[in-house]
């Protein structure tokens, strides 16, 4: 006899999480050979940066797709948990503006900008 009742993704769930800390260790990998290339630019550093950048990237939509896939397996009958989850989903990609702008604002000042960077609302 089968059962139709739903059960939680926990397969699911612990392969998101292990893609997603293999995805954090392989940044640490990203940084550290694109930090070399900054440093020491030769042509194998630009490949050795470039190679791990691409894995990095593989990694996290592998990361990003498995986290897609526990946000659609939810049971419908569950709005807290999904006005929940679509909260911080709101709140994760206003940071991630935030972050961004930080960051291309430190990097004008780093290569020598003598203005800040436009703001997202000035044309």
């Amino acid at each position: 006899m089968t059962s139709t009742a739903r059960r939680a993704p926990w397969n699911l769930a612990r392969c998101a999480q292990a893609a997603t800390a293999v995805a954090a260790a392989a940044d640490v990998f990203r940084a550290a050979a694109v930090r070399d290339h900054v440093l020491h630019a030769t042509a194998a550093s630009q490949h050795r940066s470039g190679l791990v950048s691409m894995v990095f990237v593989d990694l996290m939509t592998v990361a990003v797709v498995l986290v897609l896939t526990v946000a659609n397996r939810t049971d419908p009958g569950s709005v807290p948990l999904l006005v929940l989850a679509e909260a911080l989903m709101i709140t994760a990609a206003v940071l991630l503006v935030l972050v961004i702008e930080r960051v291309t604002m430190l990097q004008g000042f780093a290569l020598g900008d003598t203005a800040p960077a436009a703001r997202l609302g000035q044309a």
